[in-house]
């Protein structure tokens, strides 16, 4: 009888454990997800929307902390480029050349992506690291449309508490 109590009793320890157990996995789950962040890309010349415009995305690298500069890792690490985004004209230059390398030296991007009939595109389920969006020159009509490449960075610990997960690009378009 002794025997058939403790049985019973680590019976009900074990169901109790696997479903803590469970629970944990599940809120590690979620949490990692809620970690990816999204980059939005949103092409317009002036109210018109560009849609079907391609999209590719690239994780050339990660910051620094608590400056303006990244080193490059994955396929972009022993490319010899002044890695800097302390202003716009230095980001520009930055992500045309990384788009450029990727170009030529055929890199696959991380993902790709079309504009939809309002010009937008979402990308999702982005890891923490700086980004560039190469997007690729259409022609609608008569008008060609040419994206400017977009430096973004994807980090959960901006000083503040703030975040930039989830960031939204309206993108320069010449015609």
């Amino acid at each position: 009888m002794y025997v058939k109590a403790i049985k019973k009793l680590a019976a009900i320890l074990s169901i109790l454990s696997l479903v803590f157990i469970s629970s944990v996995m599940t809120d590690t789950v979620v949490s990692a997800k809620e970690k990816d962040g999204t980059f939005t890309v949103i092409c317009l010349d002036g109210e018109t929307a560009v849609a079907g415009m391609e999209w590719k995305i690239y994780r050339v690298g990660k910051r620094h902390k608590n400056s303006n500069y990244f080193n490059l890792d994955g396929h972009f690490k022993n490319y010899k480029v002044a890695v800097n985004y302390s202003d716009s004209d230095s980001a520009g230059k930055t992500a045309a050349t990384l788009e450029n390398y990727a170009f030529l030296d055929g890199i696959n991007p991380d993902d790709t992506g079309v504009t939809d009939k309002k010009g937008i595109y979402k990308f999702e389920g982005l890891k923490e690291g700086v980004y560039i969006a190469a997007g690729k020159k259409i022609r609608i009509g008569n008008i060609t449309y040419k994206p400017a490449v977009v430096l973004f960075e994807i980090c959960h610990d901006l000083e503040g508490g703030n975040t930039g997960k989830d960031v939204v690009s309206y993108v320069k378009i010449s015609t």
